[in-house]
């Protein structure tokens, strides 16, 4: 009888304890899926060098876009902590990754191509990039893709070495091609600006051109960045902002503006540029491709 009596304890044991297992299994199944995030927690600061702006969408309340009249000033209010994100170019993004540390980081590429030599003079037809050996061009893109495209465009063609102006601004290369007989490297959308504000400016070689002819993308010209990125709560403003910029872009037809936030699409196109730009010149970027740890992705559920 006591043995009954124990097997039967046994048993009620037994059933209690799968019972309590099934129902913490049932509990995991029933757990809902961890929300994603609709909406910013708090603004967001993007800053662009003043005339910037047109290279981002028309993005909805909570987007804060401000200007700087210069690169450097640019630098400084996001390594600084004022601004949450940046445009910029490829070169000045992996500047920013280095003289920050590490902490801000390249989100995806937003504008492709632009790159043109502007200029006020007599008519020209026919022009190549050989035909500017040797000449002066004003610029405020220092050291940016544009320049090394152009030497490049310039070398294949058979010519030799322009001697550049380098400015602060791109106001500067506006007051320059003021000047008769004056030449200027400017990338969109501010070579669009130049010319509408001044119809004595006129393109005179689109540098895109002679670069996708030989067998290159369109160059990655400008490149989001953020440091806005550390924390849970950061990360999910990213992953709302992604979001937004993806539906403003739906919104506005723009052939030449990307957004790759979702994909490493956009870092294996700004790598590519780096290594083609180097293998035609050496000491181009400081001879150096930007690292995989400078790039940013957040994948986002389907």
């Amino acid at each position: 009888m006591r043995k009954i009596k124990i097997l039967v304890l046994l048993l009620a044991l037994t059933l209690i304890t799968v019972s309590l297992v099934a129902c913490g299994e049932e509990e995991k199944k029933a757990a809902p899926a961890p929300k994603e995030p609709t909406k910013l927690s708090e603004d967001m600061k993007i800053v662009v060098v003043e005339g910037g702006e047109s290279l981002l969408p028309t993005l909805p309340d909570g987007y804060k876009v401000n200007t700087v009249e210069t690169k450097e000033d640019l630098k400084k209010a996001i390594l600084g902590g004022d601004q949450d994100m940046a445009v910029v170019s490829p070169s000045t993004a992996a500047e920013l990754y280095a003289e920050s540390g590490g902490a801000i980081l390249t989100v995806s590429p937003v504008k492709l191509g632009g790159v043109s030599i502007l200029y006020f003079g007599m008519e020209r037809e026919d022009m190549k990039p050989s035909d500017l050996s040797g000449r002066k061009i004003f610029t405020a893109e220092e050291g940016e893709p544009s320049q090394y495209i152009l030497d490049q465009a310039i070398r294949d063609d058979g010519g030799y070495s322009v001697a550049y102006e380098n400015l602060d601004a791109q106001g500067e290369v506006a007051d320059a091609l003021k000047n008769y007989n004056t030449y200027a490297l400017v990338t969109e959308p501010y070579a669009t600006q130049i010319m509408e504000e001044d119809s004595n400016v006129k393109k005179i070689l689109d540098v895109d051109t002679f670069w996708t002819a030989k067998g290159h993308e369109a160059p990655p010209t400008w490149v989001l960045v953020t440091g806005k990125w550390k924390d849970e709560k950061n990360q999910d403003d990213v992953k709302v902002f992604i979001k937004d910029f993806e539906a403003a872009m739906e919104k506005e037809e723009d052939q030449k503006r990307v957004f790759y936030g979702q994909s490493d699409r956009g870092d294996a196109m700004i790598r590519n540029f780096f290594g083609e730009i180097i293998e035609g010149n050496k000491e181009a970027f400081g001879g150096k491709m930007p690292p995989d740890a400078m790039f940013y992705n957040i994948k986002l559920p389907n």
